[in-house]
């Protein structure tokens, strides 16, 4: 966490305040938009963290091989995309722009997830699914690297964006709400899950 930051969070606990805006003014979004150089570094970073989860969930992931459209939501410039299209060439593959997956899972609150995944099962066939790839909190409290890692991630997010990580039953919770009859994490990714929202009719 950004040690500026840290002077905030009380404000986030007792008077429901943004760290981040408290201490730049602004959001991050709008930090970003108005500075090239945070802007570039801040979705460079995107970019690597992406590439490398990818590169191993396309070594542990087995669920691109039934697949014949893709559409990659919130996929940043693409690279993700090129990564699947280039292992299975026969996957027709399509960037959507208009919305950013990051900001939807981790930024939106319950609601506005059911809804976008509601949108995403009207547009699905049958038999289709949601792909997603997401750090999951621990449902009981533990201490070993990979919790630590999401409680990081969970603490970060809460301070630059007043969001969240969620735990695998609220995954599930939000896949069912929005109508979808299977869920099931299909593998991992070094500290991510890869996860499959099922349309079975």
């Amino acid at each position: 966490m950004n040690t500026r930051l840290r002077y905030h969070v009380k404000y986030a606990i007792l008077e429901g305040a943004l760290p981040y805006e408290r201490s730049h003014g602004m959001s991050i979004f709008a930090h970003c938009a108005g500075d090239y150089r945070l802007s570039k570094l801040f979705n460079n970073a995107i970019v690597d963290v992406s590439t490398m989860v990818m590169k191993k969930i396309l070594v542990n992931y087995k669920g691109f091989e039934d697949v014949s459209t893709l559409v990659d939501m919130g996929g940043n410039k693409g690279a993700s995309l090129s990564m699947i299209i280039s292992k299975y060439p026969t996957i027709r593959g399509v960037t959507h722009i208009g919305e950013d997956i990051f900001s939807v899972f981790h930024n939106w609150d319950d609601e506005h997830c059911i809804k976008f995944m509601k949108n995403c099962y009207a547009a699905l066939p049958d038999h289709g699914k949601v792909i997603a790839c997401e750090i999951f909190i621990p449902t009981i409290p533990e201490t070993n690297d990979v919790a630590r890692m999401a409680y990081n991630y969970d603490t970060f997010m809460m301070v630059t964006c007043n969001a969240r990580e969620r735990t695998k039953l609220e995954f599930e919770a939000l896949g069912k709400a929005a109508g979808f009859e299977g869920f099931r994490v299909a593998c991992s990714a070094y500290d991510f899950k890869v996860m499959e929202f099922l349309k079975k009719n």
